[in-house]
């Protein structure tokens, strides 16, 4: 028998185990913020999802013998599946909630330079971002894939299986509480992320403070904002080696999150 026979024959002797797979990845794939994207047509995210599910399904039904994930209840086998749904979907989440902190960043940065009001249609996402929140979030988007983050983040989703085995009877409701942990750090590192570019700002506002004192005939006001934008371009223009390289240790971070958060997942 060919490879490609024991391939098929391997695929078809194990179908719920693979359309629970199938439900993981879907869920993964709905709410992670670089895969979610609007403007990815539905086809290509069903279609990448049933991709990743073959290509990985051997690796994973490997550690079950043949038959073993099998359901005869149909309400049971539904449960197993939104369980899986329910697995990939907390994953994605927690990705999208370090993505989301970027954002963040840029809207703090956006106030402070003077650009609170104005906004970027974001296609992708069919909302209004924040000009330097969008060129965060691009920027991040892109070492995302120079740096093979996404290879990464499949070998986590794979080792999610060794700590949350296929058809988990349920999910440790705790995990929430450390999500949540999480998300108390990531503010805080999102607002240092943000602290050149306040620090920068604050002095320039006490240095034309000072300037309307010492000489009260110049009406400053008039460019105030002007300069409180040239400043904020000037400061990411200087500072984008460190900033890439913040957004590259950001991104480790997250991975080294997302797969820490594994083990809290299972009951």
């Amino acid at each position: 028998m060919s490879d490609n026979s024991l391939f098929w024959t391997a695929l078809l002797d194990n179908v719920q185990a693979n359309i629970l797979i199938f439900a993981r990845v879907i869920g993964l794939f709905a709410f992670n913020p670089i895969f979610s994207r609007n403007n990815i047509p539905s086809r290509v995210k069903i279609g990448a999802s049933f991709a990743l599910t073959l290509m990985i399904s051997g690796s994973v039904i490997s550690n079950y013998s043949t038959g073993e994930i099998y359901y005869e209840s149909l309400g049971a086998f539904a449960v197993a599946a939104l369980i899986e749904v329910a697995i990939g979907v907390i994953l994605g989440f927690f990705t999208n909630m370090f993505v989301s902190m970027l954002l963040y960043t840029g809207e703090i940065m956006d106030m402070t330079t003077g650009l609170g009001m104005a906004k970027v249609y974001d296609p992708a996402t069919q909302t209004q971002q924040a000009i330097f929140g969008t060129y965060l979030n691009y920027m991040f988007i892109i070492y995302f894939f120079i740096t093979n983050s996404h290879l990464q983040y499949v070998r986590i989703y794979l080792l999610s299986y060794q700590f949350i085995p296929l058809g988990a009877d349920s999910i440790n409701p705790d995990v929430w509480w450390i999500i949540a942990v999480y998300f108390g750090n990531l503010f805080v590192l999102a607002t240092k992320l943000a602290m050149p570019i306040i620090i920068a700002e604050v002095i320039l506002e006490i240095a034309i403070g000072i300037l309307m004192k010492a000489v009260p005939t110049i009406q400053v006001m008039t460019v105030n904002i002007q300069l409180k934008l040239l400043a904020g371009l000037l400061l990411i223009f200087a500072l984008s080696v460190p900033l890439s390289d913040a957004i590259d240790r950001y991104m480790g971070d997250m991975l080294e999150s997302v797969e820490g958060l594994l083990p809290y997942l299972a009951e």
